[in-house]
């Protein structure tokens, strides 16, 4: 549907809803847990050409108190490409309000080298057509190695997508690949299942946390009343 959301301009309308749920999500579920989470959402072609793609994200953080740093925007390379000069104009407008900017469906967009070195982008994410044959295929645990290489060259982050078996994720982990995503790590779930999960790993934090603190007091304890 989404072509058709496009061609009749709902998708500029669908798509704010999506960020602002997103972000309202987002916050609640970081003074819930207390974890830093990250949201992300896709912007596609027609969002970042409107004209008020700036307002209609400046007014998301606004309204939700969102902080800038939680959201990520990620664009897909082959719309950066297409939109050239204006994307990394968009892009660096989008940046400046504080929220980082992600490249989805990284290597398939045949980018230049010099063009991705300009522009300003915060993570690649390695598109999962290089991940399904790792590490079992050579060419593409090659050519997976090297994108990641060329990412780090750029000081830009890499977040590899697909992800399904632990071979693949050892495989990344051991060429360096900063994240991962994909069903291995995690399937999609519902909303309430996924805030349950957030509320069952945050508790389990702050007894671990909780333990260790009253562990080391009682060492520091132990330590004065040997030393008195």
């Amino acid at each position: 549907f989404i072509p058709l959301a496009e061609e009749s301009g709902l998708l500029v309308r669908m798509g704010e809803w999506v960020l602002r749920r997103g972000c309202l999500r987002a916050q609640q579920w970081r003074q819930q847990t207390g974890w830093p989470l990250r949201v992300a959402v896709n912007l596609s072609a027609v969002q970042l050409e409107h004209p008020d793609i700036l307002n209609t994200v400046a007014s998301a953080l606004r309204d939700t108190g969102l902080d800038p740093t939680a959201l990520e925007l990620e664009i897909t390379e082959s719309v950066v490409v297409r939109e050239s000069l204006r994307a990394a104009d968009i892009l660096n407008q989008l940046r400046a309000l504080g929220v980082s900017i992600a490249i989805d469906d990284f290597g398939v967009g045949y980018s230049s080298f010099a063009y991705l070195r300009e522009l300003p982008v915060d993570r690649f994410k390695l598109d999962r057509s290089f991940i399904s044959a790792i590490p079992q295929s050579e060419a593409d645990s090659r050519l997976a190695s090297a994108l990641i290489a060329m990412a780090h060259r750029l000081e830009v982050g890499i977040v590899a997508e697909g992800v399904e078996t632990a071979e693949q994720a050892m495989f990344l982990k051991d060429h360096g690949c900063d994240e991962c995503q994909g069903y291995y790590l995690g399937r999609p779930m519902p909303e309430a299942r996924f805030e349950a999960v957030l509320v069952e790993h945050s508790q389990t934090h702050q007894a671990l946390l909780s333990d260790m603190i009253a562990r080391a007091n009682e060492a520091a304890s132990s330590r004065q009343t040997a030393t008195v």
